[in-house]
């Protein structure tokens, strides 16, 4: 066993089974180190007694796990015929003392779920309702804006809308995880906004206070946008990273203790980083939603959402 609070910490041969991270450093970093020097088999568990999350690495230099405060992951290598190398990853989450972890599936027919959801709908035939199950999935959240050219469709936590849920920073790292699919893209015929993650209002154009994935073909064309807001005032960043249509992407939206700093994540791989205009003081509160509000046109433009989960991690 090892015990290690740098930065960056390098594996090989030599290196024992078992490291443990402690410290309160952000950015540690954790390299596997290259699969061909393992024989298949080989295990490594890595056990996290860090405030913020570390960076795992493979050979090849990519990402392959986030290690969030508390964790632990056992790696077992797979097949060594590369530098990456395909590893396999068992996560054990830490006990309700270090994190509160709630996952919402939509699983029965109710859209208010088991957290108790709210909606808000407006124009012709917009929705917020629960489909059994697509393309395999069951629990899906089935969301459109109707066929009025201004309709709006939101989901969100209670008491979101407005405020009242939570401020970034003050001690807490906070996860967000979901999977979107988009039905159809946004056109100048049948235009559309998709704004998902933290939010804080459900029927109005825009967020006073949030962190949020967004899709605005007009600003950003096809292409996904990080957005941070307080008090009114923003940060975005256009990534390069697609809107797939008629396919689903995993979303991950993860803050630091300090509440300075906002890293995207789109299918595992961060998309962008934002430290600037996060709601992290008093009065700017925010709460996890989706809102899908048209522009222009009278088609349904539908958006389906699989789950929702949030991990949050605080010393009590």
């Amino acid at each position: 066993v090892i015990t290690t609070s740098g930065i960056t910490t390098n594996f090989d041969k030599l290196t024992p089974p078992k490291i443990i991270f402690t410290g309160t450093a952000e950015l540690q970093v954790a390299n596997l180190g290259s699969a061909i020097t393992y024989a298949v088999g080989k295990g490594f568990t890595l056990v996290s007694n860090n405030t913020e999350v570390i960076s795992i690495l493979n050979g090849a230099g990519a990402e392959i796990a986030r290690l969030e405060p508390y964790n632990t992951i056992e790696f077992t290598l797979l097949d060594n015929t590369t530098v990456a190398g395909t590893w396999l990853q068992t996560v054990t989450r830490p006990t309700l003392d270090r994190m509160t972890r709630t996952c919402e599936d939509w699983a029965s027919s109710a859209n208010t779920g088991q957290e108790g959801w709210t909606t808000s709908l407006s124009g012709t035939g917009s929705t917020a309702t629960t489909s059994l199950s697509l393309n395999g999935r069951r629990g899906v959240i089935f969301l459109h804006a109707g066929t009025t050219a201004t309709g709006i469709a939101t989901l969100w936590k209670a008491g979101t809308n407005g405020g009242g849920g939570l401020i970034f920073g003050g001690g807490a790292l906070v996860v967000m995880e979901t999977s979107v699919f988009i039905q159809n893209f946004s056109t100048a015929i049948d235009e559309y906004r998709l704004q998902f993650g933290y939010i804080d209002q459900g029927t109005n154009a825009t967020q006073q206070d949030g962190t949020f994935f967004e899709y605005d073909r007009a600003l950003s064309g096809d292409f996904w946008r990080l957005a941070t807001v307080s008090n009114t005032l923003r940060t975005t960043v256009v990534t390069t990273v697609p809107v797939l249509q008629s396919g689903w992407n995993k979303f991950k939206i993860e803050s630091n203790r300090a509440g300075t700093r906002i890293n995207f994540f789109i299918n595992n791989v961060l998309a962008g980083t934002i430290t600037t205009n996060i709601p992290n003081v008093s009065g700017r509160n925010t709460d996890i939603g989706y809102r899908l509000a048209k522009i222009t046109g009278t088609n349904i433009r539908p958006v389906f959402i699989d789950y929702n989960e949030e991990r949050y991690y605080i010393n009590r």
